[in-house]
């Protein structure tokens, strides 16, 4: 009976430790998946720098590429199969590029998706468009008004250049800093509306829904790829 009594004691020890194990495994999974997802969502802050400011001297053109707004941000469910969607607000063929270039979506390639996947990142994505479409609106509207005041400071360094107020080298000095300022400007903008905060909560959302849509090996390959 002792011996019974005592097998059982070892056997109820060891479920014990089991168990602490197992929840100590759960326990590192999730905390590394929240450092990824938070990671991935914290990424795109950075995605726009100076060199997304374009000057065109022929055209008198001054703008920022994807409106300073980060190329995941301008994700379209249509983009899943390659097809051009909806512009979102500037031209739909930068937008593709962009978005093909810099954006997630990039990563989802490769990754053999069902067709069931593809389905259900595409309602993922489709909820994440209805999230942040009036935060692009907000932004849209804010960007305008910031890019017609650097139009105006852009066309009178342009024609400083012309008549020969200001020599080339200090028009090329004179357009860094105006890149500079611009993109400084919108995003000073966007702190004060929130605009990246709020985006990042529905970018972070889709990111949680699809790694709940992959598999542990494609979720894998999708991290690896969206580092940069």
């Amino acid at each position: 009976m002792n011996k019974v009594v005592k097998l059982l004691a070892v056997v109820a020890l060891g479920s014990i430790f089991m168990l602490g194990a197992c929840k100590r495994v759960e326990k590192q999974v999730e905390d590394t998946l929240e450092t990824e997802l938070n990671t991935m969502s914290n990424q795109p802050e950075t995605d726009i720098t100076d060199n997304d400011v374009i000057v065109d001297e022929v055209s008198g053109e001054i703008r920022i590429e994807g409106e300073g707004i980060a190329a995941d941000y301008w994700v379209e469910a249509e983009d899943l199969d390659l097809v051009q969607g909806p512009s979102g607000g500037f031209d739909s063929s930068r937008r593709l590029a962009m978005v093909r270039n810099r954006a997630f979506i990039k990563c989802l390639g490769g990754l053999n998706l069902t067709e069931e996947q593809r389905n259900m990142i595409k309602k993922s994505i489709l909820a994440f468009v209805d999230c942040r479409n009036g935060h692009i609106k907000d932004a849209r509207y804010l960007y305008e008004k910031i890019r017609l005041i650097y139009a105006d400071k852009y066309e009178a360094l342009l024609k400083k250049l012309k008549d020969g107020s200001i020599t080339r080298a200090q028009y090329s000095t004179a357009v860094i800093e105006l890149r500079r300022a611009f993109l400084n400007d919108v995003r000073l903008d966007y702190i004060k509306i929130k605009l990246h905060a709020n985006l990042r909560i529905c970018h972070l959302k889709m990111l949680r829904n699809l790694h709940d849509i992959l598999t542990a090996a494609q979720w894998k390959a999708f991290v690896d790829c969206y580092k940069k």
